[in-house]
């Protein structure tokens, strides 16, 4: 099963769209309704928010707005389709195999302006909040780094457990592993990072790395007055391998992501 962020960008309007139908046939779908919730973290539990019912082959779009008024301000919020409703509070987020299918069950993230609007799929796959300790790392940022051209990442981590767990991530040269910024991030939560300013190099490109937790990074640029907007996430280590044995392609990965891990982790301290 998939969890959906909102991921507040002020002035900008969120919006989410959810489909309860799966993107390709797949005998796994039975074609029932299914419920819609919202969640958040207190730290110590998950609220769980029942937000309305939604019959088999429907779609809804929501923002925050729409959402029941008890949700607080300054939670990140995230929605989930479940097949029955669930208690008010939960120690930990289901992970259930509901709506799983290939390709993957989709989302839609629609932020909006006053003049345009940008989209992009916005799932969080269950599968991640399994992974009890993890590390993020992503080649090639799309950090816009022309004139007046505003660039921010919204780097989204999820775990199963409400704990909300500090951590850091860097923005850093490639080959030479020299640090361009820290940046405070948390699980939990969708954390909004303004990356303006940031000058790349083609000999030396950039990197995003955490070695504190796992998460979803995507990125979002526009023009000062938010005319007009770019929205998309760079390419997952997983992408850059195709075909063959999945137990062979994931001893590759491991071994590619171990070493820029060890060479990056040289310049971070712990």
């Amino acid at each position: 099963m998939n969890y959906y962020f909102l991921p507040q960008v002020s002035p900008l309007k969120t919006e989410v769209t959810l489909a309860n139908f799966p993107p390709t046939t797949t005998a796994s779908w039975t074609g029932e309704s299914t419920y819609v919730h919202a969640t958040f973290s207190t730290g110590a539990e998950w609220k769980v928010v029942f937000v309305q019912e939604l019959a088999a082959g429907s779609t809804v779009s929501l923002s925050s707005d729409d959402l029941p008024g008890q949700l607080p301000d300054g939670n990140s919020v995230f929605l989930f389709m479940y097949p029955e409703r669930l208690p008010e509070s939960l120690g930990a987020l289901p992970t259930d195999p509901f709506m799983e299918s290939e390709p993957s069950w989709r989302g839609n993230i629609k932020l909006s302006s006053g003049t345009t609007s940008v989209s992009y799929q916005g799932e969080y796959p269950g599968s991640m909040l399994k992974i009890p300790k993890g590390t993020l790392l992503t080649f090639n940022p799309l950090i816009q780094t022309h004139s007046e051209v505003v660039t921010k990442v919204i780097v989204v981590s999820l775990l199963r457990a409400p704990e909300i767990k500090e951590g850091r991530l860097f923005v850093v040269h490639q080959v030479s592993g020299k640090i361009k910024k820290e940046c405070e991030v948390a699980t939990n939560k969708c954390n909004l990072i303004d990356l303006s300013g940031m000058e790349n190099d083609s000999k030396d490109p950039l990197c995003l790395y955490s070695p504190d937790l796992v998460g979803i990074p995507i990125f979002l640029s526009h023009d000062p007055s938010y005319r007009f907007l770019s929205f998309e996430h760079s390419y997952p280590l997983q992408e850059i391998v195709v075909f063959g044995e999945i137990s062979k392609r994931f001893d590759f990965l491991k071994e590619v992501k171990n070493y820029w891990i060890d060479s990056l982790g040289k310049n971070v301290s712990y």
